[in-house]
């Protein structure tokens, strides 16, 4: 298993979480990177076509512009001096171990043109049938939809949008939902550390800014991939990949598995009706069957 960073096969396994197999790269290490990743154990074996999930974070140039405060400041349109505009971005398709990328040149981050970065990007999202994101409802999303339609480009084929955040925020009280803050209190892989001085070396154009901002990007998408599949079982409100796939077999909502087990005695009521419960054993997200097992005389007894 090559490494996604340096492309050198000196990795070691460390476990596994979630049916998917942790790596370490010995040589990233060597150098002071603490860089893990993974691959799915034992690739799930779909019935027809399985849905093509984008994993993806951006960054962005901070915003340019007069004030004469730095608390509770209200700058007017026209105190900006310079707009803020996509920087960078990462991708990778849900466990495939390629890792795509792209960061604006020296002359485009001083221009603050992001033209070319995001038709590249436009044209993952235009393959895609789901784009993960954190936060990517209240920034990843809004601000690539700008960028396109800044670039007079159409809209991309309909994708739909998962974003862990709210889910996690609504589900889960954790102290600060910072992802790098939950990361570290779930035991995942943690973001690099970062500060004010990278993106002002952006905004200048200096090449070695753009370089470690590259690298920091791509490190981001290894960290969401992980905290995504570890919050998926939880996401209720998850897309059905179940119906991406042309098997009349029971299928997981969450991951598209085929491996799953009837939880005996388990079952999910609502006011009308009674569905049996299900567990996959791959990701271990619990669902149920669409049919109730009420009998429609039964249905028909039940007051309202």
């Amino acid at each position: 298993m090559n490494c996604p960073y340096c492309n050198g096969s000196n990795t070691i396994k460390k476990g596994t979480r979630n049916g998917t197999q942790r790596y370490k790269c010995r040589d990233c290490k060597d150098k002071g990177m603490q860089y893990w990743f993974f691959k799915e154990i034992n690739h799930i074996e779909h019935k027809g076509k399985a849905p093509k999930i984008l994993v993806i974070d951006i960054e962005t140039l901070p915003t340019i512009a007069y004030t004469w405060a730095i608390w509770d400041v209200n700058i007017p349109p026209v105190n900006i001096i310079q707009d803020t505009c996509i920087l960078s971005w990462s991708a990778k398709w849900l466990y495939d171990s390629n890792i795509m990328s792209d960061i604006l040149t020296s002359d485009e981050a001083i221009d603050r043109n992001p033209d070319r970065l995001v038709t590249n990007i436009w044209d993952l999202f235009d393959e895609a049938d789901f784009a993960v994101a954190y936060n990517g409802l209240g920034f990843d999303f809004k601000h690539l939809n700008t960028a396109w339609i800044t670039a007079e480009l159409s809209p991309p084929s309909l994708y739909r949008k998962i974003d862990p955040f709210p889910i996690v925020k609504k589900t889960f009280n954790f102290t600060s939902y910072k992802m790098d803050y939950i990361t570290k209190k779930l035991g995942l892989q943690r973001k690099l550390p970062t500060d004010m001085s990278f993106w002002i070396g952006c905004s200048n154009g200096e090449k070695e800014a753009l370089n470690k901002m590259l690298e920091y990007n791509k490190h981001d998408i290894i960290v969401l991939e992980e905290l995504y599949l570890k919050f998926r079982p939880w996401m209720e409100n998850h897309p059905n990949i179940g119906a991406y796939h042309d098997s009349n077999d029971a299928v997981c909502k969450y991951c598209g598995s085929t491996n799953i087990t009837d939880l005996k005695d388990k079952f999910y009521y609502t006011n009308a009706s009674k569905f049996q419960t299900a567990r996959c054993n791959d990701c271990t997200g619990i669902t149920r069957y669409p049919k109730s097992v009420l009998t429609k005389e039964k249905r028909k007894s039940l007051m309202k």
